[in-house]
């Protein structure tokens, strides 16, 4: 049997979205890790940052192993004496969304 390139494209993008599912499925258990009250340099030195914006309370976070498997994490940033927020590495997580996925983002 001979098959068409549109059969043979079929074909690939199923596997892909196979392998995307896998990698979404183990990606939700990977980051069951991070907890509210984990230091911001706790969950760096676990997960790397997405690129792209990222505020200074509201980061996004890529899976090591599949980087359009994303979570967003919030942090209570402390305030300097002008009240405008800084970043410390002592941050504590405050919020967890659920895993996403997301095409990657390059700055």
């Amino acid at each position: 049997m001979v098959r068409t390139s549109l059969q043979t494209i079929l074909i690939v993008a199923i596997i892909v979205a196979a392998l995307m599912v896998y990698a979404f499925i183990a990606g939700v258990h990977t980051f069951a890790v991070i907890k509210p009250g984990m230091t911001r340099i706790e969950v760096e030195k676990l997960f790397p940052k997405d690129g792209g914006l990222n505020g200074l309370s509201h980061v996004r976070f890529q899976h090591p192993g599949a980087n359009y498997v994303k979570v967003d994490v919030r942090f209570n940033c402390r305030r300097d004496q002008d009240g405008r927020a800084t970043i410390s590495p002592d941050d504590k997580v405050r919020s967890i969304s659920l895993p996403y996925l997301q095409r990657l983002i390059f700055d």
